[in-house]
């Protein structure tokens, strides 16, 4: 008898114990999660009048090959009907704002907008694209995404997109972050090419046609032309579908409320503590994050442990609010991002009412936005928030939107969580932490793997379908 252990009940554990669960290598598998629920940073809150507030990931985008695989595993959940698309000719798809000098300014999304100068940017966006062509490539193993973009196109262009986007999708800063980890397709594009624009068209027109089984959902994404995706009951219905489908299989255990606080390897096996108990294990599979790993194998691994802790993570708070009426924005749209230098607490608001109309209370007309907050400049609200209450931090959030988007009234209902450690932050150098971290693994014969977001990719897409790349691995099947 062969058992896997997961360790994590979020969207990267159950994605690997339902891949790993088609294979019959192992003939148990247990996923233990430490909490009361599964599902990880992906949590759907549900009003009392039908409204749906994302407290984490809160879209999908279809694209890639990790955005096919993500709908090739909804239509085998049995997701199809329960999807919501935005469709691209949607003003969510369309309009995306930066906040900067005291108003949303919106984002150029079009050809002829490309000739035009637009606030906040002092040209446009057709010369930072020359200066791109005719820049000289610099043969670097990896730089900041600050510097990268600076050298290659402007710094304007850092400054007020580049500045802003980090902060939308890590909640870090940019002048740390490592654009090789985080925007392999750019650096790879100069490397191959001395030019980030010339790479990025030959990837496309390089790109060949999605190979493998047809799929009814990628069809009409396609016909439809999707931009992104929830479902029906918000995204928490992806990691719940995922547990019921793995609990549905006989060898397949999920336990909650069981943390694992210590991993011994030794003779090709992992000895883990759990509750007081030990639990042998053939194959250990990580999906937590990095430094939680690293306390849990410290005793018996201190190499991996020290490797591990190289690896950080930030706190982000996130706050949902709910208006009553429909609160009149300067444009319907995505949401803004704020640069640093505007507002280093407020990382961006998403105009959920505007993205996922489908989710707003079904009784009488409401609003709903999400202010995210922190991220690397944590510390910065802690001075600005002493008590870091989330009362008081709700407060500051609301002061905050209300301010940007000139809204008078008050908010019928507000929901604040302090998410600890939620984002992997990519910086400088994490290409070589995962080389000597999986250099080790390998060297060492240890009998574990590594999925979730701390290593190659922090959202959702990449999180499934990493997890069923390793699963791949470790089993020898195809698993898809």
């Amino acid at each position: 008898m062969s058992t896997a252990v997961i360790i994590g009940g979020g969207v990267s554990g159950l994605s690997s114990a339902y891949y790993l669960q088609k294979s019959s290598k192992f003939t148990k598998i247990i996923v233990l999660e430490s909490a009361n629920r599964v599902g990880g940073w992906i949590k759907t809150l549900n009003t009392d009048e039908g409204a749906k507030m994302e407290m984490g990931p809160r879209s999908i985008r279809p694209v890639g090959p990790q955005g096919l695989n993500t709908l090739y595993l909804a239509e085998e959940l049995g997701l199809s009907d329960d999807i919501v698309p935005v469709l691209r000719s949607s003003p969510a798809a369309k309009s995306r704002f930066i906040y900067a000098n005291d108003r949303p300014n919106i984002m150029p999304s079009s050809l002829f907008s490309m000739f035009k100068k637009t606030p906040p940017f002092s040209k446009p966006l057709v010369r930072y694209a020359f200066h791109d062509f005719t820049t000289p490539s610099q043969s670097k193993e990896d730089e900041n995404v600050y510097e990268f973009i600076s050298r290659r196109f402007d710094e304007d262009l850092a400054k007020y997109a580049i500045d802003p986007l980090c902060r939308g999708i890590f909640a870090g800063d940019c002048r740390k972050l490592s654009v090789k980890s985080c925007f392999p397709i750019l650096h790879s594009a100069e490397e191959k090419h001395g030019s980030v624009i010339k790479g990025l068209a030959k990837a496309v027109s390089d790109k060949p046609p999605v190979q493998g089984r047809l799929s009814n959902l990628v069809v009409r994404r396609t016909n439809e032309k999707w931009s992104t995706f929830s479902f029906k009951q918000g995204l928490q219905q992806l990691s719940d579908s995922l547990r019921d489908a793995v609990k549905q299989n006989p060898k397949v255990e999920v336990l909650m409320n069981s943390p694992c606080t210590q991993v011994n390897f030794s003779n090709g096996k992992a000895l883990l503590t759990v509750n007081g108990d030990s639990i042998e294990s053939d194959h250990l599979i990580s999906s937590v994050y990095a430094q939680d790993l690293a306390n849990i194998v410290m005793e018996n691994n201190s190499t991996l442990a020290h490797n591990l802790s190289k690896i950080p993570a930030v706190d982000a708070v996130v706050t949902c609010m709910e208006f009553d009426g429909k609160v009149e924005l300067p444009a319907p749209g995505f949401g803004h991002l704020t640069p640093s230098f505007e507002n280093s607490c407020v990382l961006g608001v998403i105009y959920d009412s505007c993205t996922f109309p489908e989710h707003d209370r079904q009784d009488k007309p409401s609003t709903r936005f999400t202010v995210m907050m922190g991220g690397s400049w944590i510390e910065d609200l802690k001075k600005l928030v002493p008590s870091m209450t989330t009362d008081d931090l709700g407060k500051f959030a609301t002061k905050s939107l209300k301010t940007q988007l000139s809204i008078s009234q008050e908010p019928i209902k507000i929901h604040t969580e302090i998410q600890r450690q939620c984002i992997p932050q990519y910086i400088v150098g994490h290409g070589k932490v995962l080389e000597n971290i999986f250099s080790q693994i390998k060297r060492e014969e240890l009998p574990l793997s590594l999925v979730g977001s701390s290593y190659k990719g922090p959202s959702v897409n990449d999180c499934i379908n990493n997890a069923r790349i390793e699963m791949e691995r470790i089993t020898g099947t195809s698993l898809q």
